[in-house]
């Protein structure tokens, strides 16, 4: 026998490596698609925890505008002025109130908050809505 033709063909391990390389490059898209999803996600729940946050410290403020001339009558009832305290609140935290009702001693803010995404395009806008009673004095728990 030909000693050149008796040569030993060992196997390549190139379709192996391409086909590692193409499995790897799809699982790093896809680590990568859902961290950018997980971090928008975290982003979204953090804006409408802030939205919430700023509607109560604004229907808080709200509350706190008493008619004193109703006061003394013996009446809580709001002031004029409730919605423009509830908006003073919101200077500068980029919430926006977009409907503030006060009726009699109870007032309900809504407040809007945009974000814009990190990992998709675009923003989105969250709400958050709160209500608060008025109370003068000392007054029992629940009432």
């Amino acid at each position: 026998m030909n000693p050149v033709a008796q040569h030993d063909r060992t196997p390549t391990l190139s379709g192996t490596r391409a086909a590692t390389a193409v499995f790897m490059a799809l699982m790093v898209v896809g680590a990568i698609t859902f961290t950018g999803l997980a971090l928008d996600g975290g982003r979204r729940l953090n804006a409408i925890a802030e939205a919430q946050d700023l509607a109560d410290n604004a229907a808080r403020a709200a509350s706190q505008v008493i008619n004193t001339d109703e006061l003394r009558g013996g009446n809580v009832v709001l002031g004029s002025g409730a919605c423009g305290a509830a908006s003073s609140v919101l200077a500068g935290t980029g919430g926006s109130i977009t409907n503030c009702a006060a009726s009699g001693d109870t007032v309900t803010v809504t407040v809007s908050v945009t974000s814009t995404n990190t990992f998709l395009p675009g923003s989105y806008t969250v709400t958050g809505q709160a209500s608060a009673t008025a109370r003068y004095g000392i007054t029992d728990v629940g009432s």
